[in-house]
């Protein structure tokens, strides 16, 4: 069973999320500096500034979704 983790809140520069064995869903923007790293699949519904890494343990069906994207890293 997958886990998905719901972050409904921005996620400031300097700050890093992870979400182990599942999905990681954030529902506003994250800032340059910032990093959000999944097991499987990471869904920003803001606008990607910072680092996204989808797949953290090597997952290469790991999807990254954003709907305005001008991140650092992906």
């Amino acid at each position: 069973r997958t886990r998905s983790r719901l972050v409904n809140h921005p996620v400031r520069s300097g700050q890093q999320l992870y979400a182990p064995e599942g999905d990681l869903i954030i529902l506003g923007a994250v800032s340059a500096g910032a990093e959000v790293i999944a097991d499987g699949n990471v869904h920003i519904y803001g606008v990607l500034r910072g680092r996204a890494l989808a797949g953290g343990r090597g997952g290469i069906e790991a999807r990254s979704f954003c709907p305005s994207l001008e991140a650092e890293l992906i």
